[in-house]
């Protein structure tokens, strides 16, 4: 019901232009005609729905995606922007080449024409952006489905994170080891088992993309899998108390040879 009053107050000014274009005036069709109003603002709002997709496309919300997961998530948000971009850019057109050239001209008091709506494009945007919410809503099904599922249960780390005001802890129970700092073999999956001993709290790199929350009393997964090597840093991204901002953790991605190594290294310790 609100979509419906909210679309039919947004595109109110295209079902009069359409309507304008049925009605005969003396006769003949006014000028310029309303066919040519028509096809001006469908390649107006084709070329602006061009260059949004094209800058959408372009842009990288958060720098250096470094794992699989950001990259269906980064994927995903560009294909909803430019979804979005080209409904702005067909909402924006018809607003503005209305306001241009169906507006009030000075002097005229006559009364407009007695239009009463038009029933085939009021189903057109109610069974449109039915079928986009459908089809997108579908697809980001399909992106959860992959981030969530798991590889090999050979080959998959598995490392269980504390956090508390205001640390990290890292737990490799397959090593027998525990550190404060995050080592991740790159292009092997990681299953983070999340938990928390006071408040609240919320896993996030961002070059990785997806977060996670970590909840007392309960544990959460997270599923990571890197992508490039390099150095990152855990940050809490849930408000937790004086010392959020400090509530960091560095996270180091290497070669499998190299985890290795530093596994043999801690066990030493």
């Amino acid at each position: 019901m609100v979509f419906n009053v909210v679309s039919s107050s947004l595109l109110r000014p295209a079902i009069t232009m359409i309507q304008h274009s049925m009605i005969m005036v003396d006769g003949a069709q006014s000028e310029p005609t309303m066919k040519r109003h028509l096809i001006i603002v469908f390649v107006v709002a084709t070329v602006l729905a061009t260059v949004l997709a094209y800058v959408f496309s372009q842009v990288n919300l958060i720098p250096n995606p470094s794992s699989e997961e950001r990259t269906h998530i980064d994927y995903l948000m560009k294909v909803l922007l430019i979804i979005g971009g080209a409904i702005f850019a067909l909402i924006v057109t018809v607003f503005t080449y209305s306001l241009l050239f169906f507006r009030s001209r000075p002097g005229d008091k006559g009364d407009g024409l007695p239009l009463k709506g038009y029933s085939p494009l009021e189903m057109a945007w109610t069974a449109i952006p039915l079928l986009i919410v459908l089809v997108l809503g579908s697809y980001g099904g399909i992106v959860l489905n992959r981030m969530t599922s798991d590889e090999s249960p050979q080959t998959v780390l598995r490392v269980n994170v504390t956090s508390a005001r205001f640390s990290w802890q890292f737990e490799y129970p397959e090593y027998g080891i525990t550190s404060f700092v995050l080592e991740l073999p790159v292009n092997r999956q990681t299953i983070l088992y999340l938990q928390s001993t006071d408040v609240v709290h919320s896993f996030w790199v961002p070059e990785f993309g997806p977060k996670q929350d970590a909840v007392p009393g309960m544990t959460t997964e997270l599923r990571i899998t890197p992508q490039k090597e390099g150095q990152y840093q855990v940050r809490c991204s849930q408000l937790c108390g004086y010392g959020h901002s400090f509530m960091t953790a560095p996270v180091s991605v290497v070669s499998e040879d190299r985890f290795q190594s530093w596994v043999e290294q801690q066990r030493r310790q």
